[in-house]
């Protein structure tokens, strides 16, 4: 597989003594377009801008998956293939759920008349070129 350069949002790079150097820098860029901060104001603030790390240093984490990213994560897919199958999946289940609900909706005289502010959602969903 080769060399390992970006993994988990960290950007990974050997150094010629064989260190290796560890950045965020295209994960915090990437956060920041997705949050519409791109053009945010910057500010000053003080920390360590080069620390030396061993293997041998700190303690041991009690259960290592209680860190970042790793919380939101249900199922660590093998393939990128394997992970657009799931999403598919779990959107098709979604979207039946929906039609299930709305049939349940529509079928139910009392449901429906508490409903009837749900057209304007539709409406607003369709005229964004979404249609059910």
């Amino acid at each position: 597989m080769g060399d390992l350069n970006y993994f988990l949002g960290v950007e990974v790079t050997r150094t010629a003594t064989g260190n290796l150097h560890l950045c965020q820098h295209k994960y915090v860029l990437d956060l920041f377009y997705r949050c519409s901060l791109i053009n945010a104001k910057t500010i000053h603030t003080h920390m360590a801008s080069s620390s030396t790390l061993s293997k041998n240093d700190g303690r041991l984490l009690a259960n290592p998956t209680d860190i970042g990213v790793l919380l939101k994560q249900q199922i660590v897919s093998r393939s990128t293939t394997e992970a657009e199958y799931r999403g598919l999946a779990a959107v098709a289940s979604n979207v039946m759920w929906i039609i299930s609900f709305a049939v349940a909706v529509a079928t139910n005289l009392v449901l429906h008349s508490k409903f009837k502010h749900v057209k304007l959602d539709l409406f607003f969903v369709r005229r964004g070129g979404f249609d059910l």
